[in-house]
């Protein structure tokens, strides 16, 4: 149960973050040392290589 809060709690603050561009360098350190921040990049990096074309 502790792992599904963690990810409610997680989830609404990177996103807009992320969409601001301000999110991508903040995750990057932390995402060596958690598997759900680095999910989260690499899903981050392909909806920024999206708006980018």
């Amino acid at each position: 149960m502790k792992v599904a809060d963690n990810r409610k709690g997680n989830l609404p603050a990177p996103i807009p973050k992320s969409l601001s561009g301000v999110s991508a360098p903040m995750l990057t350190p932390a995402a060596s040392g958690n598997p759900f921040t680095q999910l989260l990049y690499g899903v981050f990096s392909v909806l920024e290589n999206r708006k980018g074309k």
